[in-house]
């Protein structure tokens, strides 16, 4: 899409980068290596667009890794994540509405479940769900894995509806370790098992 830039990739966390190491065998900069690499190479624009879902603690920890080195281009910019502000949320929601079109039943409630953080960014996700609400999507929920909401405050919520079904949707940029095991997995501590248990089916 941008042939006159040259595209490089970063990680922010180290744990991340430490796991493909071990795995597949491969080396991925983290941020500050990254653009370390390209001020070597004399490149006088800096472009960073950050993969985050919400500004948490990984984008933060981007912008400090950033900040001493920005001096050493002529521009830098730095993107936002995907859920920052409200025209955000109208996109997303809007894409998410193209993908889920054909559930056309009455009973479906839909559970969006994102990362969660201890960085008051966090309460992105609350927003993100007062935003289906302005637009009369009641039956749209956004829980977390490791932070409020969680998943039980979500069933609660979805107790007082007639919903039959509970169609859960990870809100991540990958479908990794939390997707497959924490939302979908069939442990008991998985998002689905929760529900399930809670009489519902599940998809």
């Amino acid at each position: 899409s941008y042939p006159d830039y040259e595209v490089r990739q970063a990680y922010t966390s180290q744990m991340v980068i430490d796991k493909i190491k071990d795995r597949e065998g491969l080396e991925v900069d983290n941020v500050e290596a990254a653009v370390l690499k390209l001020i070597d190479e004399g490149f006088g624009t800096l472009v960073v667009q950050p993969t985050h879902v919400i500004a948490g603690n990984e984008y933060t920890k981007m912008q400090e890794d950033l900040a001493p080195l920005t001096d050493y281009f002529v521009q830098t910019v730095t993107g936002q994540p995907l859920l920052t502000d409200t025209a955000d949320y109208q996109r997303v929601i809007g894409s998410l509405l193209s993908e889920l079109i054909s559930y056309t039943d009455n009973g479906v409630s839909f559970v969006l479940v994102g990362h969660g953080s201890d960085h008051s960014s966090n309460s992105v996700y609350a927003e993100f769900e007062n935003a289906f609400r302005e637009q009369g999507l009641l039956d749209y929920y956004v829980g977390t894995i490791e932070a409020e909401p969680g998943i039980e405050e979500i069933i609660g919520k979805i107790k007082e509806t007639d919903t039959g079904k509970v169609v859960l949707i990870p809100l991540m940029i990958v479908a990794g370790d939390h997707a497959f095991n924490d939302v979908a997995g069939d442990n008991p501590y998985s998002r689905k098992s929760h529900v399930e248990a809670a009489g519902y089916e599940v998809e």
